[in-house]
C-alpha cells in the first residue's frame, strides 16, 4: 500500500508540474528571436537588396534600426544595425532612388535631424532639410507625377511637410500648418479625379486636448476640406485612421477611430457616412477584405472587444479580448486560401479566422526561478505585428514586436523581443465559436500597410490595469486541483501510515503481555516445587 501511494503521488506530481508549466497555446512555435535593449515599435520585411531574401527590418524605442535574416542555416542572424538618434515613430522602405534597391526612410523623434534615410546596407545616405521639430508620422508618394517620388511629413510642431529628395541636395516643395501636432499623414487619389491628395489628422493639445482634426491637402498645399473628430483621438494616431475604398465606387473613404464615439466613415468630400458605437475608445483600426468577396470590412480594436464592421457601418461579428489590442494584421498564415486575423495585444498573441472563431493563441511567458521549472505570463505589449516569408519555405511567418517595463531595485527598464513564428501544422484547431455579440445600431448619416507607431502612457496605464485571459485562469485552477490531489494523498498516506504503526505497536504490546504472562505461570510453577520440596 505504502509503495502504491508514494507511486501515485510521484505520477500526479509530475502530471500537475506538466499541466502547470505546458503551453496549451499550441498553433504557434517560436522559429527564432532577437532581444534588443528597448521597446520594439516597429517590425517590416522586404527584400531590401533584391537578392530574392527578405529581412526582418525593426525599429526600437532607443533609435537603433536592425536588419535580421538568415545567413546560412542560422536564423536570426544580425545583417547590421544602425542607430538614428532618436525614437523611431515611422518607417518607410521604398526604392527612393530608382537603383534597384530598397531605402529605409525613418521618422525620428529628434529635433533637427527628424528623418533619416538608410540604404540597403544600413548607411545614411543623407538629408539637406533640419526640421525644428520631431517627426510623428511620413509617407512617399509621387505626388506631382513626375516620375519622382517626393516624401511627406507630419511633424509635432503641427506642419506638414512635402520634400523632393536628392542626393545632392533635398528641396522643400511646400509646407502647411495645421492646429497641432500631425499624427498621421497619408498621400492617395482621394475622390478618383487622378491627382493625389494629402490626408493629415492634427491633434489639438495646444488648443484643446479632446480636438482633432482631419485635413485634405492638394499637390501644391492648398486646403481642400478639413473635418473636426468629435471628442478627439486616442493618443496611437497613426493607427486610428485608414483610407480604403469601401465600396467600390473609385472613390475612397476615411476611417477614423475616435476616442469615445467608436468609429467615423468619411466620404472623399468630408461628409459623414456613418457612425458605429463602441464600448471604448478605439485602439486601432485596420481595413481588409477579409473572405476574398471583394468587400472590405473594418476591424476595430476597442476593449473589451474586437470588432469586425462591414462597409455599410453594420456589425459582422464582435469578440471579447480581454487585453488592450495594439496591431492587426490579415494574411493566409496556414496556406488554407483563407484569410487569418493576426491581433497583438498585451501578454497575447490571438489568431481568428475571417468568421471570428479562435485558431490558437500564444501567451508571452517569463520563466520563475524555484524547486520547479514555472511559468508566468508576461505584461508584454505586441506593439507591431507583421506576416511575410522570410525564409523562402513558400509559408507565411508572424514576425511580433515586443515591449514591457521591468521594475527593478535600481530602477525601472524598458526592454523588447523580437519573434518569428511558424504554425504548427499538427496542432488541432478548436471546434468550439468564439460567442459574437448581437449588432450594434448604426447610425447612417488587398491593403497594403504603411509601418507607423506612436508611444502613449495611457495604453501602458491600461495594460497594466486589465485582467488576465482565460487561458491563465485555467492552468491557475489546474495547478490548484492538482496540489489539492496531493496533499489529500498525503494525508491519505500519513493517515494510513499511522494506522499501520499502531496495529504494529498493539501486536507487539500483546506479544509482551503474553510473554510476560507466560515468564510469570512459569515462575509461580517453580516458587510452588520449592516449597514443595522444603516441606519434605
Amino acid at each position: 500500500m505504502k509503495n502504491t501511494i508514494l507511486s501515485l503521488v510521484s505520477i500526479l506530481f509530475l502530471i500537475t508540474v506538466v499541466i502547470a508549466n505546458s503551453d496549451s497555446e499550441e498553433y504557434l512555435i517560436t522559429d527564432w528571436s532577437y532581444q534588443p535593449n528597448d521597446f520594439i515599435n516597429i517590425v517590416y520585411s522586404s527584400d531590401l537588396d533584391n537578392d530574392g531574401i527578405r529581412e526582418v527590418i525593426v525599429g526600437s524605442r532607443d533609435g537603433i534600426i536592425y536588419n535580421l535574416g538568415k545567413k546560412g542555416k542560422q536564423s536570426g542572424h544580425k545583417n547590421w544595425e544602425t542607430n538614428v538618434g532618436g525614437e523611431i515613430k515611422a518607417l518607410e522602405v521604398v526604392d527612393i532612388d530608382d537603383d534597384g534597391k530598397e531605402e529605409i526612410i525613418v521618422g525620428v523623434d529628434r529635433t533637427k535631424k527628424g528623418m533619416r534615410i538608410l540604404d540597403y546596407q544600413g548607411l545614411d545616405k543623407g538629408s539637406t532639410i533640419e526640421f525644428k521639430s520631431r517627426v510623428y508620422d511620413l509617407c512617399v508618394e509621387d505626388i506631382d507625377k513626375d516620375g519622382k517620388k517626393e516624401i511627406v511629413i507630419g511633424s509635432a510642431n503641427g506642419k506638414v511637410y512635402v520634400i523632393k529628395w536628392d542626393i545632392k541636395q533635398d528641396k522643400l516643395i511646400w509646407e502647411y500648418t495645421s492646429k497641432g501636432p500631425v499624427h498621421y499623414v497619408h498621400a492617395t487619389d482621394l475622390n478618383g479625379d487622378g491627382d493625389i491628395e494629402i490626408i493629415a489628422m492634427s491633434k489639438w493639445t495646444e488648443v484643446d486636448e479632446t480636438k482633432a482634426e482631419i485635413c485634405i491637402l492638394n499637390k501644391k498645399g492648398g486646403l481642400e476640406w478639413n473635418y473636426e473628430i468629435e471628442d478627439g483621438i486616442f493618443p496611437s494616431a497613426d493607427k486610428t485612421v485608414d483610407v480604403t475604398d469601401l465600396d467600390n465606387d473609385g472613390k475612397k473613404e476615411i476611417v477614423i477611430g475616435t476616442y469615445k464615439h467608436g468609429v467615423d466613415v468619411l466620404d472623399c468630400n468630408g461628409k459623414l457616412k456613418w457612425n458605429f458605437p463602441t464600448e471604448r475608445l478605439v485602439n486601432v483600426i485596420y481595413t481588409s477584405d477579409l473572405d476574398n468577396d471583394g468587400n472590405i470590412s473594418i476591424l476595430v480594436g476597442a476593449r473589451p472587444y474586437f470588432y469586425v464592421v462591414d462597409k455599410d457601418g453594420r456589425l459582422e461579428w464582435k469578440t471579447p479580448v480581454n487585453t488592450t489590442i495594439f496591431s492587426i494584421y490579415t494574411t493566409d498564415l496556414n496556406n488554407d486560401n483563407r484569410i487569418e486575423i493576426l491581433i497583438g495585444a498585451t501578454r497575447y498573441i490571438h489568431i481568428l479566422d475571417d468568421n471570428g472563431n479562435s485558431i490558437g493563441t500564444w501567451s508571452y511567458k517569463g520563466e520563475i526561478r524555484g524547486l520547479t521549472k514555472a511559468y508566468k505570463i508576461k505584461d508584454a505589449d505586441a506593439r507591431s505585428i507583421y506576416s511575410a516569408d522570410v525564409d523562402n519555405d513558400q509559408e507565411n511567418e508572424l514576425i511580433v514586436g515586443f515591449g514591457w517595463e521591468e521594475d527593478r531595485l535600481d530602477r525601472n527598464y524598458y526592454l523588447g523581443d523580437i519573434r518569428v513564428f511558424k504554425v504548427n501544422k499538427e496542432y488541432e484547431i478548436p471546434t468550439t465559436t468564439i460567442p459574437k455579440g448581437i449588432e450594434t445600431t448604426t447610425t447612417i448619416v488587398t491593403t497594403t500597410k504603411r509601418v507607423t507607431t506612436t508611444t502613449d502612457m495611457e495604453t501602458e496605464k491600461e495594460s497594466k490595469a486589465e485582467g488576465h485571459s482565460y487561458p491563465s485562469y485555467i492552468s491557475f485552477l489546474i495547478w490548484i486541483l492538482g496540489l489539492t490531489l496531493l496533499i489529500a494523498l498525503g494525508i491519505l498516506y500519513l493517515v494510513v501510515s499511522k494506522r499501520k504503526d499502531g496495529v504494529k505497536k498493539e501486536k507487539v504490546t500483546k506479544g509482551k503481555k503474553k510473554t510476560k504472562n507466560k515468564e510469570g505461570v512459569k515462575r509461580g510453577n517453580k516458587t510452588k516445587r520449592k516449597r514443595k520440596t522444603s516441606r519434605k
